[in-house]
């Protein structure tokens, strides 16, 4: 079941495709919904804002690298939240990964 954790936004315009949604604006709401939801849905797909996913990034990280956490998706951010989106750590300049980029 796909929930939504953002901005009002983001609430409303996913509301009309029938998508329940928390709106969060702190660090401490978007923890507290994400908690909330992984104990009270059988099996969520969470729909995160770009606003969201910057306050979480570490946690969202570790579900990356653990394969530990829900599946998720990241809305690309827009012209009133231009947070950039979350992105993998990029090699130091001179360091080139195995597949020779």
């Amino acid at each position: 079941m796909p929930v939504l954790v953002g901005t009002a936004a983001d609430a409303r315009g996913l509301a009309l495709a029938g998508v329940d949604g928390h709106v969060c604006t702190t660090r401490q709401e978007v923890e507290r919904a994400v908690d909330e939801i992984l104990q009270s849905v059988a099996h969520p797909l969470l729909i995160l804002s770009s606003v969201s996913a910057h306050e979480i990034a570490s946690r969202i990280a570790s579900w990356r690298r653990d394969g530990t956490g829900p599946p998720f998706v990241v809305l690309p951010p827009d012209m009133e939240h231009p947070i950039q989106p979350i992105a993998e750590p990029r090699l130091k300049p001179g360091l080139h990964s195995e597949r020779g980029e």
